[in-house]
């Protein structure tokens, strides 16, 4: 979904994440889809969490790759790149 231009989920490059962990909890203000919020109330609901700490469990556990990326990022690291590419086996 566009919003002014922009597409939702995607990083503002006018605004950097400028925090320090070290400097205690963070507290920040997101916007989710009616469809996002629902399921996630609900699944924090079933494991008798808060959102805040459903949320903080999947941050620990989600898979990023060497640059830090989330594995469930489909996007090529550069459409140019070969490294992105896998060769298919040859069939007949």
């Amino acid at each position: 979904m566009a919003t002014r231009g922009r597409t939702r989920g995607e990083a503002q490059s006018h605004r950097r994440i400028k925090y320090d962990p070290a400097s205690g909890n963070w507290r920040t203000g997101i916007s989710l889809r009616p469809a996002s919020a629902t399921k996630i109330i609900d699944a924090a609901s079933a494991a008798g969490m808060s959102v805040a700490g459903l949320l903080d469990k999947l941050i620990e556990q989600m898979p990023v790759d060497s640059d830090g990326r989330p594995i469930l990022d489909a996007r090529p690291k550069d459409p140019e790149s070969e490294e992105d590419q896998q060769e298919l086996p040859l069939v007949g």
